[in-house]
């Protein structure tokens, strides 16, 4: 069930979630779909409506993972990718199991926060500029948000995909690629109890013979009584 779990969350945030919030933020120029979120959001709306909005936000969700997928493996992420080669191990169970967290862990985070990267700019240009467009200050201000949190997703997507490569490299025994900056720290740490054996205790000093073997002390004879 935990396996169960962690799988479908980690599609849930990599392609379901990305997908939806591209769809609202398209919505602003497109007035049927517009008025399909409108429905979407009242008492109004119905089981048939919400498979709508939730299968369009999926396929919507994996178009974008097309181009999440050139911006960084083709790249931003050039330097850090898994060969043929490194797959070669997953024939073993253990591997396998350990490479799946991986994918679980820290590859789906990069593609819900490489969707985002892909959503952002649309939901601003969408939403920022119909909201506030009577109102200059507040669209700087808007401006300056989005391209910090812009700015923000696509350094957190970038590094969430080295440290997957990394730990997939690591999990099946590869190695040859150093951790991203910032990472090994927590590894290193985290490993430190099992790299560094106990201190042995020293032996205490033997003590040197003598050169010279000593005489036997004479024996005492008891006294004699008178």
């Amino acid at each position: 069930m935990k396996d169960l779990t962690s799988t479908t969350f980690g599609l849930l945030i990599a392609f379901i979630i990305p997908g939806i919030i591209c769809l609202f933020a398209v919505s602003y120029w497109i007035q049927p779909l517009q008025n399909l979120f409108v429905l979407f959001l009242t008492s109004d709306a119905n089981v048939g409506l919400f498979f709508i909005v939730f299968f369009i936000g999926t396929a919507l969700g994996l178009e974008i993972s097309i181009i999440r997928s050139y911006i960084f493996k083709s790249w931003l992420c050039k330097s850090y990718q898994l060969s043929d080669d490194d797959f070669e191990g997953l024939h073993r169970s253990e591997y396998l199991t350990a490479f799946r967290a991986s994918v679980d862990e820290n590859l789906r985070y990069h593609q819900f926060w490489g969707g985002m990267v892909i959503t952002i700019p649309i939901l601003y240009l969408g939403w920022g500029i119909n909201v506030s467009r009577e109102n200059c200050a507040f669209s700087i201000a808007i401006l300056i948000c989005s391209t910090l949190v812009e700015a923000i997703t696509i350094l957190g997507a970038k590094k969430s995909y080295e440290y997957y490569v990394c730990r997939s490299k690591s999990i099946l025994n590869k190695g040859g690629m150093k951790m991203p900056n910032g990472w090994e720290k927590h590894d290193q740490e985290s490993e430190i109890g099992k790299s560094i054996p106990p201190p042995e205790r020293p032996e205490p000093p033997s003590r040197p013979e003598p050169d010279h073997p000593t005489p036997p002390e004479p024996e005492k004879s008891p006294p004699s009584k008178e």
